[in-house]
């Protein structure tokens, strides 16, 4: 006993210079080592047991040595003593031994022995707790982590696309609206940034706050603790009874029955053998020495109290029954959460596969919208929602993923196993003595139900087979295109198409804007002016353009409207871009104009 307080004070004095918590082992030992939590119900187990102490005195005899001396003034009604005045001292031994208070005694030592014994073992519930807190804080730090370089990764993802964005709106063929959204995207993958940061701070603070030190740059991934598990759930119920809060319940009913007889002894008369021994000198002052001898035995025995007797033994039995009602609630704690926790040991270890799975999906997704995005057959939108999922689906797993590894400690710690998993043990790994006496065997008997909530299992073919049938989708038939629809252009709409496409790559802008009509639809709700100041802010910018136009197809619609629908190659200085553009036309004048310009695939303007 005293080599463990001395090794815990040293080790206490160690700096975090001197000592750091590498590995989740380190860590548990140093929380149970220097958690002042943990210290504290230490030291109270260690002042119960002297507190018993103090009652076990109460068996052996009371031995008082008093000596006095002094000087004494006395005045006497008769006149032959008259007045007065000596020195008087003496010294007396006195002897007091209790032969019987009602076993006041024995059920007071057998109280605060069970007492002790509660304290033990919420010495050990502590240690339990605080290895598990510090097991979640070191999985959290090493979780937020992780999730701190997502949101990095998601970051520059959001800052690469922003970019590439603002590149083509800038060179004139990109929508302002596609830069608004890669803007407010950016700013959430901003916010996601600090919001992770953040979180790594937080529990790095609570990790400190357990341990006494800082979390270690390098902490390295712990080993997997689900081999120390019960075998099944048979072998978990049977450990529920060692679980420290549980013993600490049952021992405290023990307590409180011992208390409750305790005041029982009021009932009894006391019984104390005295016997003192006295000399003093100069009595009255009457010179001499004067030797006085007592032996005696003396009873006490309370005749009426006012009925407080009886009313603290009624008091105490109240007690009793509180400390019943207290185990079950404990017991009922108890199951629970290691019903969670045994129930998250499986259904997280299922759900990582389905988790994993949406994410590697996704990811394949997220590069394949990027392809398609890159040659124009995917809107921004379609990409920024991917890079969304896929970062949501990353966070997923990795919270899954340690939250897992954390369920394995909370069914350890419920089991009292979660030290020995760690090969660690608490500051006392031997517990007093509990045989004191009162032959009482079944206050372990658990009064909540035995039996265990079965998981829920997914039963996918009874799900889909309460299903109603679907009805049949017949296939259809592809219509026949008419003979007016798509077809090669006629030489007027080719060469409009392309002195259009020449004033544009020769920065002719008059000749270039000349082809669209007065009723022209600009793109987004812009007025034809507006959109006519940015196009000749973008087209006169310095640099070549070169533009090459392929398929060209033609749908007619009577004689005055058409569509022109070709893949348009577009390069400039500092942008480039393939899409798939759609010129409505009318005539105007005798002549074909453009009414609206539309990408129907690639980027958006």
């Amino acid at each position: 006993m005293k080599f463990k307080l001395i090794a815990a004070m040293v080790i206490t004095a160690i700096t975090p210079a001197s000592f750091a918590a590498s590995s989740l082992k380190d860590a548990v030992e140093q929380t149970v080592l220097k958690n002042p939590e943990v210290r504290a119900k230490w030291l109270s187990y260690k002042a119960s047991g002297e507190e018993q102490n103090v009652a076990k005195g109460n068996y052996y005899p009371r031995v008082d040595l008093n000596a006095y001396t002094g000087y004494e003034k006395q005045e006497r009604p008769y006149a032959n003593k008259g007045d007065s005045a000596f020195n008087h001292y003496g010294v007396s031994l006195e002897l007091r031994q209790m032969l019987f208070d009602g076993f006041a005694t024995q059920t007071e030592v057998r109280r605060l022995g069970y007492g002790k014994l509660t304290r033990y073992y919420e010495l050990l519930a502590a240690s339990d707790m605080a290895a598990l807190e510090t097991v979640n804080a070191y999985l959290d730090v090493l979780r937020y982590r992780e999730l701190v370089e997502l949101a990095k990764e998601n970051y520059a993802i959001h800052k690469e696309t922003y970019d590439q964005i603002a590149e083509r709106v800038n060179a004139g063929v990109g929508r302002r609206v596609d830069l608004e959204t890669a803007t407010g995207r950016l700013a959430l993958a901003e916010s996601n940034w600090l919001t992770q940061a953040s979180n790594l701070h937080d529990v790095s603070t609570r990790y400190e706050r357990l341990t006494g030190l800082p979390p270690e740059a390098d902490m390295p991934k712990p080993s997997n603790l689900a081999n120390a598990l019960p075998g099944d759930v048979n072998a978990l119920k049977a450990l529920l009874g060692n679980n420290p809060q549980f013993k600490a319940a049952v021992y405290n009913i023990r307590a409180a029955r011992a208390d409750a007889e305790n005041k029982k002894s009021d009932y009894y008369p006391t019984f104390e053998l005295r016997a003192s021994q006295g000399l003093d000198k100069n009595r009255d002052n009457i010179d001499g020495t004067y030797k006085d001898g007592v032996v005696q035995l003396v009873m006490n025995y309370n005749l009426f109290r006012g009925g407080a007797t009886q009313a603290r033994a009624s008091q105490y039995a109240e007690q009793l029954n509180i400390a019943y009602e207290l185990r079950d609630k404990t017991c009922r704690d108890i199951r629970q959460t290691t019903q969670i926790a045994w129930n998250d040991t499986f259904r997280l270890k299922e759900q990582l596969g389905y988790l994993d799975q949406h994410a590697l999906a996704t990811e394949k997704s997220r590069d394949a919208f990027r392809r398609q995005f890159d040659i124009g057959q995917r809107s921004l939108l379609d990409v920024l929602d991917t890079e969304n999922e896929l970062f949501e689906a990353k966070i997923a797993l990795v919270k899954g993923d340690y939250d897992y590894q954390l369920s394995h400690a909370r069914v350890l710690a419920q089991t009292h196993q979660l030290l020995a998993a760690l090969q660690l043990s608490p500051l006392e790994s031997t517990g007093p003595e509990d045989n004191l006496g009162d032959n009482v065997t079944d206050d372990e008997r658990i009064a909540c139900s035995g039996a265990m909530i079965e998981s829920v299992k997914l039963d996918r073919d009874a799900v889909m087979a309460a299903r109603p049938p679907r009805a049949a989708t017949p296939v259809p038939t592809p219509e026949a295109k008419p003979a007016t629809g798509a077809a090669t252009c006629d030489k007027a709409i080719t060469d409009l198409v392309g002195n259009w496409s020449a004033a544009w790559s020769g920065k002719q802008l008059d000749t270039y804007l000349s082809f669209y009509a007065q009723k022209f639809e600009a793109s987004g709700g812009r007025t034809r002016a507006d959109w006519e100041a940015k196009r000749r802010a973008r087209v006169s910018k310095e640099g070549s353009i070169t533009l090459k136009l392929d398929n060209q197809t033609c749908t007619m619609s009577g004689k005055e409207r058409g569509e022109v629908t070709f893949t348009q190659n577009y390069s400039s200085k500092d942008y480039s871009d393939t899409v798939q553009k759609t010129l409505e036309l009318v005539q105007e004048g005798g002549k074909w104009k453009i009414s609206r310009e539309r990408v129907t695939s690639g980027r958006t303007e």
